[in-house]
């Protein structure tokens, strides 16, 4: 009698019962897509990551290539010094100029002292 009730009881919630196990299917299926999807989502944040310390270094590079190519240091450094030596060239030359002038006169006054010399 119990068990003729229980099979009446199954047969009239049998609808229900499968609808709960389809549910119960559904939402294994979805929490297994979901863990799935969250574990994609890790690996791409971390590829993103990645990339981008990527791409700051090459930012970095660029920077530091762009500044050494525009950075006119050395160029400003060679023409002061090449104007430092055209302006002690000059110097040279008028220190040149004065004693090649004074040789001269000192041969000069040699030659007219050895005439005086000899003239005696």
């Amino acid at each position: 009698q119990i068990a003729t009730k229980e099979a009446i009881v199954n047969q009239n919630f049998r609808k229900q019962i499968d609808e709960f196990q389809n549910e119960k299917l559904q939402q294994l299926k979805l929490e297994k897509s979901h863990e799935e999807r969250t574990e994609r989502k890790k690996e791409l944040a971390e590829k993103l990551d990645q990339t981008l310390k990527e791409l700051e270094e090459v930012k970095k590079m660029m920077d530091e290539r762009g500044n050494s190519m525009t950075d006119t240091t050395p160029l400003v450094q060679m023409r002061e010094s090449l104007q430092r030596l055209r302006d002690e060239n000059k110097e040279l030359d008028i220190r040149i100029g004065v004693l090649d002038y004074t040789i001269t006169q000192c041969m000069i006054k040699n030659r007219s002292s050895q005439k005086c010399i000899s003239q005696e």
